[in-house]
């Protein structure tokens, strides 16, 4: 499988998602009929030549495009390529959603390619949604004329074909909604890395915030693709916390944020000690059937909603966001009831996606 696809896949897929889209910008160097507008020397030490392609002057018949946007080195690029228009489905009023990384990389990729954006709620929006049977968002319908493109046949993997399109795989696309699941107010879930040293701190902050606002905090436990031996460790500690859940249920959150905290230094039998649990209790259940049903659960929800990392919340059951800091302002924006049900929640001001 090409380099540039097991990036992609690599990379979750949902949602607040921030992915870290990798893909050879040589392509550029290799494009014939490229003009490249130098910026000076002085210029750069002042501000980049572009911090974005529309910084860049329009040249008729080409496509221009700013390369290293924002560094000192940023130039503005021309391209005389085909250009083709692709339709990006969002929702235009999410707090913390975004379409950009997905719509760029996509972009770099086939050099003329431009999109129109619709929110979910217009009506062709739905007509689409509907012809090509998305169940998430965002989604990105691309022409078919873009396999015609000799970098395709690199990608082509990345797309399902269908109905005349080229659809993005949803799993690739940064998953922030769930069309088809039912709205559960106030549910949050939160999916874990035992491993994943932002874990507790995410805990932490989300069981502080469900605590005020009496929401029900559930967590579930992720096991990303690891080296052995500590992918097996993190199978055990998921059957350990579930047969947990099972015997002491008052203390799940209790026992799952102090292995979060300790997992290089304690093994799990130390912190039931630590919290006075009867360890043959806990032996019995990890063998059982009820906990056998609860990993089955556990798994079959991780790969409904193509979770492949931890620190991931779902909220009322249909809006899935990444958290890569714990910030209490900015989670309380998110779970900020609306007077109206169907109000949507708008941007504040000086909000900054990417500290959540």
């Amino acid at each position: 499988m090409p380099a540039i696809i097991k990036a992609w896949v690599k990379i979750q897929k949902n949602i607040f998602i921030i992915m870290f889209f990798a893909y050879p910008f040589c392509v550029y160097a290799q494009t014939e009929n490229a003009t490249i507008a130098n910026a000076t020397e002085a210029a750069k030490t002042v501000a980049p030549a572009c911090r974005q392609d529309s910084d860049c002057s329009p040249r008729e018949g080409l496509v221009n495009r700013c390369l290293n946007a924002g560094k000192p080195e940023a130039v503005c690029a021309y391209f005389d390529v085909k250009k083709t228009s692709g339709t990006i489905i969002t929702d235009k009023d999410c707090l913390f959603c975004s379409v950009a990384l997905p719509q760029e990389t996509l972009r770099s990729i086939f050099l003329g390619l431009s999109f129109n954006t619709l929110d979910y709620r217009e009506a062709t929006a739905q007509e689409l949604l509907k012809k090509y049977n998305f169940d998430t968002l965002p989604a990105f319908i691309l022409p078919l004329e873009l396999k015609d493109d000799a970098r395709f046949a690199k990608v082509s993997a990345i797309f399902d074909e269908k109905n005349g399109a080229l659809l993005l795989k949803n799993n690739l696309s940064g998953i922030f909604y769930f069309i088809g699941r039912s709205e559960k107010p106030g549910a949050t879930d939160l999916f874990v890395d035992f491993y994943n040293p932002k874990a507790w701190d995410v805990l932490n902050g989300l069981a502080k915030l469900c605590g005020e606002n009496k929401y029900k905090l559930n967590v579930w436990f992720v096991t990303p693709a690891r080296s052995s031996p500590e992918i097996e460790y993190a199978k055990e500690e998921k059957i350990v916390a579930l047969a947990v859940k099972r015997v002491y249920p008052e203390k799940f959150i209790d026992y799952v944020g102090r292995r979060l905290r300790d997992i290089k230094n304690n093994t799990w039998v130390n912190t039931a000690d630590a919290l006075k649990f009867d360890y043959k209790k806990i032996k019995e259940a990890i063998g059982s059937k009820d906990v056998e049903a609860d990993t089955a659960i556990n798994d079959k929800n991780i790969k409904e909603l193509y979770i492949s990392e931890g620190n991931v919340i779902l909220v009322d059951n249909k809006r899935m966001f990444k958290i890569f800091e714990f910030n209490a302002d900015n989670a309380r924006e998110l779970f900020k009831k609306q007077a109206d049900a169907g109000k949507p929640v708008r941007k504040p001001a000086g909000f900054k996606p990417k500290t959540f």
